[in-house]
């Protein structure tokens, strides 16, 4: 349970049952990462309490989970439901600051920019496929909110993933 002062993580540390997110957030980086291991649950997460870093979430259940994740400021969660009941690691990473490539040629044609503010790094470790939802608000700056595509940086140009949106805010 994470209730009062922010802390960081200077080793692994794997959760196997519930984890509490009231107040205060938990840092985290790619060597000291936090772990919801698979049976484990997150309660809470709000721009108060959240993983600030990147987190693993395991995983082998068709049911939607939600990956606490923002960076300090800013609460960005991710939401994950699985397509296959295959035990799957899901890796995400939430930034304040723009993808070191924003170049949208090769794009198949169907991204017009790339989000100059925050991205998100979503992946798995080849298990289940999954939808994925993202949060937003009118802080991102969405010219037409209809026109929001998911992408993803293949290591030399932007590809467009996913088909299709829900909700009014783009959870």
């Amino acid at each position: 349970t994470i209730n009062g002062a922010s802390i960081t993580l200077a080793d692994k540390m794997d959760v196997i049952g519930t984890l509490t997110l009231t107040t205060g957030d938990i840092t985290t980086d790619a060597t000291n990462k936090l772990t919801i291991k698979s049976g484990g649950t997150v309660s809470g997460g709000s721009v108060s309490s959240h993983v600030a870093g990147p987190m693993d979430y395991e995983t082998a259940s068709t049911t939607e989970i939600t990956i606490p994740i923002g960076d300090g400021t800013r609460y960005r969660p991710v939401y994950i439901r699985p397509a296959a009941v295959t035990a799957t690691t899901y890796t995400a990473k939430f930034t304040s600051s723009a993808y070191s490539d924003l170049t949208c040629t090769n794009a198949q044609g169907l991204l017009d920019h790339i989000a100059p503010g925050m991205y998100w790094d979503i992946s798995n470790n080849g298990g289940s496929d999954a939808d994925i939802g993202l949060s937003w608000d009118e802080n991102i700056v969405v010219d037409v909110p209809a026109d929001i595509r998911l992408a993803h940086w293949n290591g030399s140009a932007w590809e467009k993933v996913g088909e299709s949106l829900t909700g009014s805010n783009g959870s």
